[in-house]
């Protein structure tokens, strides 16, 4: 099966995990606001994924939960992070989800 997904190894939900909270706020100068959780994230072929903004996929996690922690991590990390910053992470990420 070919899978142009770039992930270093499969998360378990006993990895430490950091959990932030999501707030409504917009990425600095973006005048839309993160999707809601529930559409973010997404099962395929065993596994769980999660959807960014520019329509990437990130994953695959084990559970939903661990799915749901790592987008919320990435939505506070594109609320700060430069936009040089977030468009090489972007690089490295799928260019269109599953």
């Amino acid at each position: 099966m070919a899978n142009t997904m770039t992930q270093a190894s499969l998360p378990s939900e006993s990895s430490p995990t950091v959990a932030v909270a999501i707030t409504a706020n917009a990425r600095t100068g973006d005048q839309s606001s993160p999707p809601p959780r529930s559409r973010r994230t997404f099962h395929a072929s065993n596994y769980w994924y999660f959807e960014t903004r520019e329509g990437r996929c990130v994953g695959p996690y084990h559970s939903k939960h661990a799915a749901d922690l790592a987008a919320s991590e990435y939505v506070e990390f594109a609320k700060t992070a430069s936009e040089r910053m977030l468009n090489k992470l972007l690089e490295y990420i799928s260019s269109s989800c599953i």
